[in-house]
């Protein structure tokens, strides 16, 4: 903040006079009026996106106040807090609409949010069966099983939003499903396999924690 204001200074810019243009700006944004207006968007965009395999079928409301997702089963149900759902499954398929939803909301209205988004595991609930392969060192899925199905729906749904933005949106997954469960999904770029040699966690870090460790157990 300091190197902000130093910044400024150096330009001998009008802090007050600059703040008062932004706050004029913000507040003809009328973001309060608008706010209705926009939820209902994001929950239209997000019903697009919410995978088949979730046993609750309508994105009901976002509840700002408690940062909550309502669904229902049918139209005709009571609106139920996600928190009440009680399924892995509906809180991964409602995690990833909601999330699509807002990311396509913020793009259409030139929003100042980064256009990616993160997703750490989600095949979690659903991560389909495998056999460990001794000679290829990979683990084998049988990609018609149901969960593979599930896991492969999670990312065309993903690659559909990433489209639906003229690619403005970025997703970045973090999995330990692989090219055999997504492989013929267009547009997935596979960008590191953290593996033996290749793990995240770099064998040099572990040898090193190991002797820390072990200085730590044994001191002199």
């Amino acid at each position: 903040a300091k190197n902000i204001v130093s910044e400024y200074k150096s330009k001998d810019v009008d802090l007050d006079l600059e703040m008062k243009r932004l706050e004029n700006y913000i507040k003809s944004l009328n973001t309060k009026d608008k706010q209705k207006e926009y939820l209902s968007n994001i929950v239209s965009e997000a019903q697009k996106y919410l995978p088949s395999f979730a046993e609750f079928k309508i994105v009901d409301t976002f509840d700002v106040n408690n940062l909550s997702v309502k669904v229902r089963r049918s139209e005709l149900s009571p609106s139920l807090y996600l928190s009440q759902t009680g399924s892995g499954a509906n809180w991964v398929a409602f995690h990833i609409a909601m999330m699509l939803g807002f990311h396509k909301h913020f793009i259409e209205k030139d929003s100042a949010v980064f256009n990616f988004l993160i997703f750490d595991q989600p095949s979690q609930v659903y991560f389909p069966k495998s056999k460990y392969d001794p000679i290829k060192k990979i683990q084998i899925f049988d990609e018609n099983s149901e969960d593979a199905l599930a896991v492969k729906e999670m990312f065309e749904t993903m690659q559909r939003a990433i489209e639906d933005t003229n690619e403005k949106l970025q997703i970045l997954v973090l999995d330990h499903a692989g090219r055999d469960i997504w492989g013929n999904v267009k547009g997935i770029n596979e960008v590191a396999e953290w593996i033996d040699d290749n793990a995240l966690i770099l064998k040099d870090w572990q040898v090193e924690e190991n002797r820390i460790k072990q200085n730590e157990d044994n001191p002199e």
